[in-house]
């Protein structure tokens, strides 16, 4: 076992070699060696005592190495500080007890430690039982009184944890002892190779991160489902999220800084730095930044449908819809949209149906295109499919075939139809084949093969198309209103006109009795007459 020895604290008055002053933080009491947080200025202060400690050939003895290493690398400043602070309001500054005192290391027994071997971040120490040689005078024999010379007597004994510390200090290792496995190793006598210290790695930290923060922000292509409780396996359930103005799309989850590492002699090791970003380069057309106390958020800039891009990552709000995969039952299923624009560069596939407002394709339609109103612009062509506007206007920039194009209150323009069926209020046709048209206001500049019907009828040239010939009617009025007006005022005129003969008699009656001859003809008559 270890020889007890005293301590070698002394008075910085009267220090004598060999023994170490007390640092101002550092308290010595019937606990043993306590540091007073409220002087202790940081962890590199009391790394700095420690140093001095065992260069001088002392150590620490019943030493509590956790607490040890805490207080050398560890320890958090904000303890520190709130110590001092809590000791210049009148509160009890914090003691941490470390060790017990500070004695010396016996060189004799310094001998007993071997070299450490380090490889692969690890330190490796061989244990084997340790003799200690001492040198002690042999007791007088014979009467001569002659002595024997000294003689060196080995007496077994153990390492010291506490020893040992001090001992990989002065061999560069000065953190990471396992004193677990050193400990035992000492007490069981143990005779082979221990790990007995290593390094600690950095924790990594967690780059910055987004955090969805409502529900439908993806497309939810599943069957939609009715009030009913059926399936409609031709529409999907959210295929174009909508969200509010001010809802909070997007947060951001800051990065979370990793936990340094150290080396077996102290030195640190930083993790490697957690990626991070701007939120802002997110936000893209109709979204915005939102800083506030609970963090930063994209939210919505207005009413709107919300497009994420998957290329760029940026998030984007917008009244209107701009779909480019094409409307099919594979796709999209039907469409049913509440928006006031859409834009489709996509196929409309034959049996789909997009209903909607304000609706562009710029693809071909094969299948059925409704609009509220506004207008439908189709950018090619119109195939064995519809495109009805129940107010406005409709615009086809390419062939209309086999077809059905009705916006009965707006205006039709068409480049070239054929085998279909239009009806508007005006309708202009560029080229016309085999066509039924019907419409208030009607012009085509080539008709082959065509029926047309309308009130104002304009073609600039006309041709039979398989024997079909081209066929005009127009609208004529219905006058029978108008005959049932002419007739109540014909009766009315004759009444007018049989009053106005009666007052005429008696006014030419009232006037011929005003003349005086006549007045004394009648007064002479009447009395005869008497």
């Amino acid at each position: 076992m270890a020889t007890e020895v005293s301590s070698t604290i002394g008075n910085l008055a009267d220090l004598k070699e060999g023994e170490v002053a007390l640092p101002k933080f550092i308290v010595k009491n019937d606990e043993g060696l306590l540091v007073d947080l409220s002087r202790l200025d940081s962890s590199a202060t009391f790394t700095l005592f420690v140093e001095r400690v065992f260069s001088s050939g002392s150590r620490f003895s019943d030493l509590d190495y956790a607490r040890f290493l805490e207080l050398l690398y560890d320890y958090p400043p904000e303890k520190i500080a709130a110590a001092a602070k809590a000791l210049t309001t009148g509160g009890k500054s914090p003691l941490i007890r470390f060790a017990a005192d500070i004695v010396a290391f016996d060189p004799e027994r310094q001998a007993l430690y071997k070299t450490v071997r380090i490889a692969d971040s690890v330190a490796e120490y061989v244990f084997e039982p340790v003799v200690l040689e001492r040198v002690v005078d042999a007791p007088p024999s014979g009467e001569g009184g002659n002595g024997n010379p000294a003689a060196a007597v080995s007496e077994r004994t153990s390492l010291a944890f506490d020893e040992f510390v001090a001992d990989m200090w002065s061999k560069g290792i000065r953190y990471g002892i396992d004193a677990d496995a050193v400990r035992g190793a000492i007490d069981s006598d143990t005779f082979g190779r221990v790990v007995v210290a290593r390094k600690l790695d950095p924790v990594p930290g967690r780059d910055a991160e987004v955090q969805e923060q409502m529900e439908g922000m993806h497309r939810d292509d599943a069957p939609k489902e009715l009030a009913n409780g059926r399936v409609d396996l031709t529409q999907f359930k959210n295929h174009f999220p909508q969200v509010m103005k001010g809802a909070r799309l997007l947060k951001k989850i800051p990065r979370t800084l990793g936990v340094p590492g150290r080396m077996m002699d102290g030195s640190m090791v930083d993790p490697p730095l957690p990626k991070d970003f701007d939120l802002a380069t997110l936000a893209g057309l109709g979204a915005q930044l939102e800083r506030g106390e609970e963090g930063e958020f994209i939210v919505a800039g207005l009413d709107g449908f919300l497009s994420i891009d998957t290329q760029t990552n940026l998030i984007a709000v917008t009244e209107k819809i701009v779909d480019h995969g094409g409307v099919s039952a594979r796709t999209t299923g039907n469409l049913h949209l509440t928006c006031d624009e859409f834009e489709e560069h996509g196929e409309i596939q034959e049996k789909c149906i997009v209903e909607g407002k304000n609706i562009t394709v710029f693809a071909d339609v094969f299948g059925t295109v409704i609009s509220s109103g506004g207008n439908i612009l189709l950018r090619k062509n119109l195939v064995g499919g519809e495109a009805i506007n129940h107010d406005g206007d409709i615009t086809i920039d390419g062939l209309v075939s086999g077809a059905v194009v009705h916006a009965r209150t707006g205006a039709v323009t068409i480049k070239r139809a054929e085998n279909s069926i239009i009806i508007g209020k005006r309708v202009t046709i560029e080229s016309a084949t085999k066509c039924d048209v019907c419409g208030d206001d009607v012009a085509v500049e080539k008709a082959a093969g065509c029926a047309i019907a309308g009130k104002s009828i304009r073609l600039a040239t006309a041709e039979p198309r398989q024997e079909r010939e081209v066929v005009v009617s127009m609208l004529v009025p219905d006058l029978s209103g108008y005959d049932q007006e002419i007739n109540a005022i014909r009766k009315k005129a004759e009444e007018i006109e049989l009053a106005l003969a009666r007052k005429r008699r008696d006014a030419d009656a009232e006037a011929a009795a005003a003349q005086g001859e006549a007045r004394n003809y009648l007064l002479l008559e009447g009395k005869l007459r008497k």
